[in-house]
């Protein structure tokens, strides 16, 4: 069923259900929440994904189904993560439960459960900023060690990394300076490269925001580090990140520019 939505073949989930009691359970918020019984139904609630998430113009950086076990009911449940941005500027980041029931062996019943926060009513209902849930995405992919995924997917072109320029003792920092995305020889992968050649990954390795605020577009956030250098030193302080997000020609929200400033522990660390 999950290689059938992710080819759009809607047809191909109808043929694999059974049509005696088929039903479609959204307990999330959105356009696409509620019942939607039998096969008419069920294809109208994969109408609207289709047309909310933007069809082949959306763009899916992860949708993927994991966890699959019976549930207290012995029925079949698993969880989805998603992370997918539509032509609408809307970002959907974030995980759910499904569990399906069978007949036949076929699919009958299947009810989707969104973890909170519920990343549909985000997306979709007006009270959350998207360009803070996309920098979120961001954290987490780095988080994940999928920066060719922050180039590729959540940055514009020609967009900038800006990592202490101009701050004392940034020439000492190897990842330090000013950086823009698909210039050669200045592109975001150089600084991502020396980060992972210059910290150490381990079980103390901390690297994440503490706060986040939106104006418009414009998020600032807070972030804390406290990790080792491979040269056996320490980073450790408090940061100011700043990423300024806009809609592309194709209507996705995508970084426009990323700010890194306070970033004196990074040059101590570095200092010699």
């Amino acid at each position: 069923m999950y290689d059938c939505f992710g080819k759009g073949d809607i047809q191909g989930i109808l043929d694999g259900a059974h049509e005696e009691g088929m039903l479609m359970n959204f307990l999330g918020g959105g356009p696409y929440k509620g019942k939607f019984e039998g096969k008419a139904g069920v294809k109208n609630f994969f109408d609207l994904i289709g047309n909310n998430w933007g069809g082949p113009k959306g763009v899916t950086i992860e949708f993927t189904p994991s966890d699959f076990k019976k549930d207290t009911d012995g029925n079949l449940a698993n969880t989805i993560t998603i992370k997918h941005l539509t032509p609408e500027g809307k970002v959907l980041f974030g995980t759910e439960t499904h569990v399906w029931t069978f007949k036949d062996g076929k699919w009958n019943t299947l009810t989707v459960t969104p973890h909170a926060p519920d990343m549909h009513a985000a997306a979709f209902e007006g009270k959350e900023n998207q360009a803070i849930i996309l920098c979120k995405m961001c954290w987490s992919l780095f988080g994940q060690g999928r920066t060719d995924e922050i180039i590729k997917y959540c940055n514009a072109e020609k967009a900038t990394f800006d990592l202490m320029s101009g701050e004392e003792g940034v020439e000492k920092i190897p990842y330090g300076g000013k950086y823009i995305n698909g210039e050669e020889g200045k592109g975001f992968e150089i600084p991502f490269k020396k980060m992972q050649e210059s910290w150490v990954f381990d079980k103390d390795f901390v690297f994440k925001p503490t706060e986040f605020k939106a104006n418009g577009n414009t998020v600032t956030m807070t972030a804390e580090i406290d990790c080792m250098t491979v040269g056996g030193k320490k980073i450790k302080g408090t940061e100011t990140h700043v990423a300024v997000c806009e809609r592309g020609a194709n209507g996705i929200l995508r970084t426009k520019s990323w700010t890194i400033t306070n970033g004196k522990h990074h040059a101590l660390a570095f200092a010699g």
